[in-house]
């Protein structure tokens, strides 16, 4: 479904998607940083994170199942990548739990949590706020 939106939101053009799936470790390598993922994609960090943030905002707008919402704001199973899970969560508007472990602390320090406000508790009142 990430998948799916990001190639929707995004496109094929200039690898758009593609650094948006880099960065979120979902073309079978490791979670990017933005640096690193517009690095790959020939575009600056800055435009990776603005496209996390488009695919977001459209994400937080779908309709989401309630069994769809639990499998995203449920903490990371024994041998499931956390930082994965928290990307997917975030592009589909979804706040997970609590912040995922980075993989490796060099890998993702320069990396912040790219936050939308598009995806408040105001604007999807059938999404619960998780405990913190």
């Amino acid at each position: 479904m990430t998948r799916q939106l990001t190639w929707r939101v995004l496109g094929p053009l200039k690898g758009r998607a593609k650094s948006v799936l880099d960065w979120a470790g979902l073309r079978g390598e490791p979670p990017k940083t933005f640096r690193d993922a517009g690095r790959a994609n020939f575009v600056t960090g800055g435009a990776v994170a603005h496209r996390v943030r488009r695919v977001a905002a459209e994400g937080a707008r779908l309709p989401l199942t309630g069994e769809l919402l639990a499998e995203l704001s449920r903490a990371a199973a024994l041998g499931e990548d956390p930082v994965i899970r928290d990307r997917c969560a975030q592009l589909l508007g979804v706040r997970p739990i609590g912040r995922a472990r980075p993989v490796t602390d060099a890998a993702h320090a320069a990396d912040p949590h790219a936050e939308h406000s598009d995806s408040s508790p105001d604007v999807r009142p059938d999404r619960p706020t998780p405990p913190r």
